[in-house]
């Protein structure tokens, strides 16, 4: 769209947009490291699974 705006090929684009590229590699490089979120995600689900299966004790009816 942008390349019909100004006149201009599509292709002739594609060197300039690295931004694109730049946030793919970034991102693929970030997903399979030590730096990925998955591990955490996982952990903090099984903290929270833990927590609601726990029986919660009644509450004192004798505080009148």
């Amino acid at each position: 769209m942008a390349a019909s705006i100004v006149g201009v090929s599509a292709a002739a684009i594609v060197p300039y947009s690295w931004y694109c590229m730049v946030l793919f590699v970034v991102s693929t490089i970030f997903l399979f490291t030590k730096f990925s979120p998955r591990d955490k995600l996982d952990e903090a689900s099984a903290k929270v699974a833990e927590k609601a299966a726990e029986p919660k004790p009644a509450k004192a009816l004798d505080t009148l």
